[in-house]
């Protein structure tokens, strides 16, 4: 009897491959490790609690050691070990969250953009480029943000602060223009 293609395909979907069969069996093994009372399971529960008391002991404290921890669990349980990030890029990411702290303490949003301007390496050096943009982010003389503290806002001026910055033209035609917000 001759098979039609669905019927062949069909087939040889009921048939799995010797390597499909040996990836089906590796997937399990690694599920099985992780299940509560596997070896895996339990090396990376281990690992974590380890890490969370080293991070803690060295002054991070809540999601930073959470986060440090998890991934010395991801590197110690098996996975693909990925290299730690080079120390330039550790101190931008530690100031980017400096920046994010001074925000959510009541910053002022226009002096925390303007620090987070000079981070990036292409502007940090140009005195010339961060007067330019020190004009656009604070605005006129006369502008709210201008006016307001680097720090201590409480939250009404913060939103207004917030409101005039991302409603001002003049912001806008440069965000659009060149914004590219990983930097």
């Amino acid at each position: 009897a001759k098979l039609t293609a669905t019927q062949k395909a069909a087939q040889f979907d009921d048939e799995p491959t010797q390597h499909s069969q040996a990836v089906q069996q590796q997937s399990l093994a690694e599920e099985e490790r992780f299940q509560p009372g596997g070896d895996g399971f339990q090396r990376a529960r281990s690992s974590f609690e380890e890490g969370t008391e080293d991070q803690l002991a060295s002054g991070l404290s809540g999601a930073s050691a959470s986060v440090s921890a998890r991934a010395s669990v991801r590197a110690s349980a098996g996975s693909r070990q990925e290299p730690s990030p080079p120390s330039s890029l550790r101190s931008f990411a530690q100031k980017r969250m400096r920046g994010v702290r001074e925000k959510l303490s009541g910053g002022n949003s226009a002096r925390v953009t303007l620090d987070e301007l000079r981070l990036h390496p292409q502007y940090a050096d140009d005195a010339a480029q961060m007067l330019a943009f020190e004009k656009v982010v604070l605005g006129p003389e006369d502008s709210l943000r201008r006016t307001l503290p680097h720090a201590g806002l409480s939250l009404e001026q913060q939103v207004d602060c917030l409101v005039e910055q991302a409603t001002d033209p003049c912001v806008l035609g440069w965000s659009f223009a060149g914004w590219k917000p990983w930097y």
